[in-house]
């Protein structure tokens, strides 16, 4: 805008100077020589205008300086109009490459009183002239500047509103492409987890299909639990309790069928990012699994998972059953103490007693820095 501002001021100067110069009809109340020393103020104020506008282009200043440079315009008409001989000059049509320009540059509240300003100029200027228009003449080229101002106006607030759209569809569509990024991120490295799933259960001595898909679609509706929260929220983090809610569900829903189990959550967690949320779901999944499969008897009993939390978040899962050796490979130990551990940053504690076993998860709230 600076820069076509630029090109259409010198032209118009070129303008004035050649209509100056060229045969007009003769007016006893023009003054050339005051025409030209105006065109060449006005060239030298444009050149001056322009460059400081495109130096200061989005700071501060930038603002205030094309006001001045708009209010310039706005006396340097006026006073053309005025030395060109009133009402009989033609140099008021400058008023509408004016009046462009400040509808471009200036916003709705600082519009209204530069293009009254700039009305009033005009009719100034005529009247200083002892050569007097009619009131009507007078009053059509008034309706044809409010006119130009109105209609500049609205395009100006139909620019800005189709730019704002704009950019808030771009804004929207970079969000989209972010989110986009992110989600295939999660979902190859959620898919990574799975085949690491996979493979930690196939690698057993006389794993059998069966096996592996049982136990691996517990795990994976635990990654899926993570997932529903984090497309239902969108902001990245995680409510903790309400996916280990959803894990315990799942498992007393398909394991505890035949028996009667009885499960609930006590106490809470702070909200974590999707990766953590997500070791610490599967990590839950698997005790929980044991806890059902394992620790509990044929005629069921009650599992409670509790959760602390503090500078360290505690989350134990607790059963009434009558205990089991926690060595027993099928527990999947060492599953759980490398997402604990390695992923956590925690540690993993298991007692089984006759009255029960308790797995105790302790991790820091705060993920600790790595150093480089």
């Amino acid at each position: 805008m600076v820069r076509l501002a630029i090109w259409i001021g010198f032209a118009s100067i070129l303008g004035v100077v050649v209509a100056t110069l060229v045969p007009h009809h003769g007016n006893r109340y023009v003054d050339d020589r005051a025409v030209y020393l105006l065109a060449a103020v006005g060239a030298a104020g444009n050149a001056g205008f322009g460059v400081l506008a495109r130096r200061w282009r989005g700071r501060r200043a930038g603002g205030p300086l094309l006001l001045a440079w708009g209010v310039g315009l706005i006396g340097l008409v006026a006073s053309l109009t005025y030395v060109g001989g009133g009402y009989a000059s033609d140099y008021y049509l400058l008023y509408f490459l004016v009046i462009p320009f400040l509808a471009a540059t200036q916003g709705p509240r600082t519009q209204v009183p530069l293009f009254a300003l700039l009305a009033l100029e005009y009719a100034m200027a005529v009247w200083a002239v002892p050569l007097h228009p009619s009131p009507g003449d007078l009053l059509l080229h008034l309706g044809v500047l409010v006119g130009a101002e109105a209609l500049g106006w609205y395009l100006a607030a139909a620019l800005r509103a189709e730019e704002m759209r704009r950019a808030r569809l771009q804004a929207e569509a970079d969000l989209k492409h972010v989110l986009a990024v992110e989600a295939n991120h999660r979902i190859e490295n959620n898919l990574q987890l799975v085949a690491d799933l996979l493979s930690f259960e196939a690698a057993r001595p006389q794993a059998s299909l069966r096996a592996v898909v049982d136990v691996t679609i517990s795990r994976v509706q635990a990654v899926g639990a993570v997932h529903r929260l984090l497309a239902a929220d969108g902001n990245g983090q995680i409510q903790t309790r309400s996916v280990l809610e959803q894990v315990l569900c799942l498992l007393t829903e398909r394991l505890g069928s035949e028996s009667r189990i009885q499960a609930r959550v006590e106490g809470s967690l702070p909200d974590l990012d999707s990766q953590r949320a997500t070791w610490l779901a599967v990590a839950v999944n698997e005790l929980a699994t044991n806890a059902i499969v394992h620790g509990l008897g044929p005629n069921g009993g009650r599992v409670i998972l509790r959760l602390e939390q503090g500078q360290h978040c505690r989350v134990v899962v607790e059963d009434d059953g009558p205990g089991c050796p926690v060595h027993v490979e099928g527990l999947g130990l060492g599953l759980v103490r490398r997402l604990v551990e390695q992923g956590l940053q925690g540690e993993l504690c298991i007692r089984s007693e006759p009255s029960g076993t308790k797995a105790e998860i302790l991790f820091p709230t705060k993920v600790k820095e790595v150093a480089q």
